[in-house]
């Protein structure tokens, strides 16, 4: 049940980033003359309001088609002059067009994470479960509660990180042990580790206060509707970070791609959720790496376009639309190729 489940969940990941830029092609007054989601020969369609709606074949994508988009480059004539053109948009409306898809999966990460912070969210309570010298040294007992940083309220463990990690000088802490509450001062100790390259010349340094949770003390948290706003921004913010660090090590080489996984993978994780809320936040992780990873400047995907916008209208640089289809199938191929090495990996892993 699950699987299908995840299934339908990618499905509509993908339905989200396609509506992106039906919409704001829409709102731009750009005329859609297809909506479809998967490749390929349609298996089923409707037409509605001047736009065919259709179901692929291939469901491991989905396009949507702008009238005048594909012509733009060809010499003047009726449908590229039509108001409702693509080509008569000005570069503004075109980035707004092309980067629809990606606002939208973004848009609905952090919908998912402000309705889940409101509705209430299982976390890791703010309770000292270990604790190493530097800590014991500022007062600190297995079984402290933090109420708050610096004036900051807590209410879950992964907060305490954010805070610490932002702070500066010594942190101002209110705790609470046998129904007291206290306050304790301690400054922060800097870490330095080897980044996973294992290159001595990369060095990670963190903000450590050398607490960590008590695994067993899990809690229901609802915020208000400012902090759930808050929450949303900050679990956002964490999975654009994570995202883009994984890209940047890949592209350095300091990540294998063994680690890249396909479309097996990623139906295989969300699967493995055991609750709507898990499948939800998982749902909204892949939701932000789907809008990254189609902002990349590689042909055939919305970055590459955003980047021709920008060259042709800002810099009046174009190239000749025979190098352009040269590189858009080069970036098929490419796409083509990351999309089985990826199912390579996950195969692998299930033998």
């Amino acid at each position: 049940m699950m699987l299908i489940v995840a299934v339908l969940m990618l499905a509509f990941l993908i339905f989200v980033h396609e509506l992106g830029h039906f919409i704001i092609a829409r709102i731009c007054g750009v005329k859609v003359e297809v909506f479809s989601i998967g490749f390929g020969k349609k298996l089923c369609f409707f037409k509605l309001f001047g736009t065919q709606f259709a179901l692929s074949l291939i469901p491991l994508g989905g396009y949507v088609k702008l009238k005048g988009m594909d012509k733009e480059e060809n010499e003047a004539n009726e449908e590229n002059e039509a108001d409702d053109s693509y080509a008569q948009k000005s570069p503004f409306q075109k980035l707004w067009i092309l980067f629809g898809g990606a606002f939208f999966n973004f848009l609905f990460a952090i919908l998912v994470y402000f309705f889940l912070a409101l509705s209430g969210e299982k976390v890791l309570l703010p309770i000292i479960g270990n604790l190493d010298k530097n800590a014991l040294e500022a007062g600190l007992l297995k079984g402290d509660k933090i109420l708050s940083i610096n004036h900051e309220k807590i209410a879950s463990f992964r907060e305490i990180r954010e805070i610490v990690a932002r702070a500066r000088g010594e942190l101002v802490l209110e705790i609470e042990r046998n129904h007291q509450i206290l306050e304790k001062r301690l400054t922060p100790k800097i870490v330095a580790v080897i980044s996973e390259s294992n290159d001595p010349n990369e060095i990670i340094q963190y903000k450590i206060i050398g607490i960590k949770p008590d695994m067993q003390k899990m809690g229901v948290v609802s915020y208000s509707l400012i902090q759930a706003f808050k929450q949303a921004l900050s679990r956002f913010k964490e999975g654009i970070v994570l995202i883009v660090d994984s890209l940047r090590r890949l592209i350095t080489g300091s990540a294998s791609v063994k680690e890249l996984s396909g479309v097996v993978g990623i139906v295989g994780a969300l699967s493995h959720a055991n609750s709507l809320s898990m499948l939800l936040l998982f749902g909204a992780f892949l939701s932000i790496n789907l809008g990254i990873l189609n902002l990349l400047p590689i042909p055939a995907l919305d970055g590459a376009q955003m980047l021709g916008v920008v060259f042709k209208n800002i810099f009046h640089i174009a190239l000749p639309t025979p190098i352009q289809n040269a590189l858009w199938l080069a970036g098929v191929g490419f796409l083509v190729f990351v999309m089985f090495l990826g199912l390579f990996n996950d195969l692998t892993r299930l033998l």
